[in-house]
């Protein structure tokens, strides 16, 4: 059965199994709608005028040179960082969309044996394909990552880098990675609270601005690391939440996997809760099967620094898509087995937020 995978910028958007038209449909338009509100540039007159306002000291030419240069295949990203570092961005232009002669140019010649890269397709090439494989709606794999014919889409060119990382306190040096290709913050946290056993996820700083998850980086760069600690309220939410799972009776866990049909919420939080133990293509016979078998103490046991931040992405977008169904009033109504699962579900999220549930 075809699985489809939708990525953007580094992130795996939505998942789903199966040849479903609609879907691939929907969520292929979803994605450009969204590429095109992202797909600006800044000019250098823009950021000369944005960096005289709010650090003159950057808006020499040579400063201005090295920035453009750095960010020019991924102004969103910088806009994003400067926004959160001074509370406003620079102006932002629509990237002029390629011509017809540029676009016969790029499709008939220049490949090369190795053929054309990710580097120079355009946005629009780009849509041209996911449009293309949204009518065809039988890829084998994936829309971004599959095993689709040689050609179709371009191959991202290998792009090594060194991510160095530092106590934010006191400048030590923690440790250093090589990246193969851009890599999205959210790994580095993940990586680093596996590394120092803590459970909720460090900030990682870049020049003095927070980083989100979802950013990416691709080439050298030095982070400042702030571990932060579990809340004591969620350290409690997610013990209360493990005992009230701990607590199911095998008659109520042979209910749940009695059924055929599980109502959707019931569904929604299970699919979670297999993905925190890594499961990467939650099914209802799949849940069936974990709560027959014997993995069930190893949730319990589970630590919130153990779960992988790829397991983490996966429950956090199905918590964001579904989020009625992971309300204890809601699950409640359906099953008070689901809702105790649900409560463990929403209990990581705290911790790896660092906040309460």
């Amino acid at each position: 059965m075809p699985t489809f995978q939708f990525w953007m910028r580094g992130k795996k958007r939505h998942q789903f199994s199966g040849a479903d038209e609609y879907s691939l449909r929907e969520w292929t338009q979803k994605l450009i709608q969204e590429a095109d509100r992202d797909d600006v540039i800044v000019t250098r007159e823009a950021l000369e005028e944005f960096y005289l306002k709010h650090d003159p000291g950057k808006a020499t030419k040579e400063s201005l040179d090295t920035i453009l240069q750095k960010n020019s295949k991924d102004f969103p990203t910088m806009v994003r960082l400067l926004k959160k570092k001074y509370g406003e961005a620079p102006k932002t232009t629509q990237k002029p969309k390629p011509t017809k002669d540029a676009d016969s140019a790029n499709a008939g010649g220049g490949q090369g044996k190795a053929g054309p890269n990710l580097e120079a397709a355009s946005l629009e090439e780009l849509k041209r394909e996911l449009e293309r494989l949204a009518r065809r709606a039988l890829a084998p794999k994936s829309i971004l990552c599959g095993d689709l014919p040689e050609g179709n889409l371009p191959v991202a060119e290998s792009m090594a880098f060194r991510v160095e990382l530092r106590n934010a306190l006191n400048a030590e040096l923690l440790t250093e990675l090589k990246q193969e290709g851009p890599c999205p913050v959210g790994v580095l946290q993940s990586h680093l609270a596996t590394m120092f056993r803590d459970d909720a996820r460090p900030v990682l700083v870049l020049q003095g601005s927070p980083m989100t998850s979802a950013d990416v980086l691709r080439e050298d760069v030095s982070l400042e690391v702030v571990r932060r600690t579990v809340t004591e309220a969620a350290a409690k939410s997610l013990q209360e939440a493990r005992k009230g799972v701990g607590e199911l009776s095998a008659g109520v866990i042979k209910e749940i996997t009695a059924l055929k049909v599980p109502p959707n919420p019931l569904l929604h939080v299970l699919s979670a809760i297999l993905s925190l133990m890594g499961h990467q293509e939650p099914s209802w016979p799949s849940v069936t099967v974990f709560l027959s078998g014997p993995e069930l103490p190893k949730l319990i046991a589970l630590e919130p620094h153990q779960v992988s931040w790829e397991s983490q992405l996966a429950v956090q977008q199905m918590l964001e898509e579904h989020a009625e169904s992971f309300k204890h009033e809601e699950i409640s109504r359906i099953s008070l087995a689901g809702a105790a699962f649900a409560a463990l579900v929403r209990a990581f999220l705290a911790c790896w937020a660092g906040d309460s549930a």
